[in-house]
């Protein structure tokens, strides 16, 4: 279609997770900040027993919306720069119904990986 498979196949996202510790560390390795406050904030939709559960239509229409922007939000410069803005536009108008699609088939998968809370006190 509209991107070369070249392009494709030279095309990598480095994703890195460090955990809390790894980011406390890094941060008082390079910079004038200390964390007194770093946790996860776990936002899986199901309920207190966290357990996930099947959710009802417009739950994830508004998750699929939510993981979309998200992706743009991150992704969407790197994938401008490499196929082109319109390419980018095309492909996260797309994600949405495509994220739906992968919530329909594993209910069970949370929407989101947790998210971490931090805050950051600058040093004297």
């Amino acid at each position: 279609g509209k991107v070369k498979e070249d392009d494709l196949d030279s095309f990598q996202l480095p994703i890195y997770s460090p955990t809390i510790e790894e980011f406390k560390e890094i941060v008082g390795n390079i910079s004038s900040f200390s964390v007194p406050v770093a946790q996860i904030v776990d936002l899986h939709h199901g309920d207190d027993d966290g357990k996930t559960h099947e959710i009802c239509e417009s739950d994830r229409c508004e998750r699929a919306r939510d993981v979309g922007l998200a992706a743009r939000a991150v992704f969407g410069d790197m994938v401008g720069n490499k196929f082109g803005r319109d390419t980018a536009d095309e492909l996260f108008r797309r994600f949405p119904e495509a994220a739906y699609e992968y919530f329909v088939t594993h209910p069970n998968t949370p929407s989101l990986p947790p998210t971490a809370f931090v805050v950051l006190k600058k040093e004297d």
